[in-house]
């Protein structure tokens, strides 16, 4: 918990990262997202070493989920934050191997959504 607040694991794409063709890995920074009331908050830091702080208030932002896709973001599952006139990509932290990430992003993506959305998630 981070101030009583749940919070996940996660690996981080901008737009122009998820959206490029040519790149040895699909994400291009990890950190956590914390799941607060109306909020969900990204504290992370880029391959490169630039910290990133994104908030994401339910007033702006629609979080959708996109599941795997496939070509050319590995075999992992996805979900974005799409705000005005920009979207942020995430998926589980699963550590070296990414088999098992559908049910843990699966879980990220509902707990965001229902605190974007104040209702409970029956599934997709």
């Amino acid at each position: 918990m981070v101030d009583n607040q749940p919070w996940f694991p996660v690996r981080y794409a901008s737009a122009p990262r998820f959206k490029a063709w040519f790149k040895i890995f699909p994400w291009e920074g990890a950190g956590i997202v914390v799941i607060t009331r109306a909020t969900v908050l990204f504290l992370g830091e880029t391959l490169s070493g630039t910290s990133l702080n994104l908030q994401f208030a339910a007033a702006n932002t629609r979080i959708n989920w996109l599941g795997k896709c496939p070509w050319p973001n590995g075999a992992v599952s996805w979900f974005e934050f799409d705000v005005t006139n920009e979207k942020h990509y995430f998926s589980s932290e699963t550590g070296a191997f990414v088999f098992g990430s559908n049910k843990s992003t699966k879980a990220i993506y509902d707990a965001g959504d229902q605190a974007l959305t104040g209702q409970p998630q029956t599934g997709i």
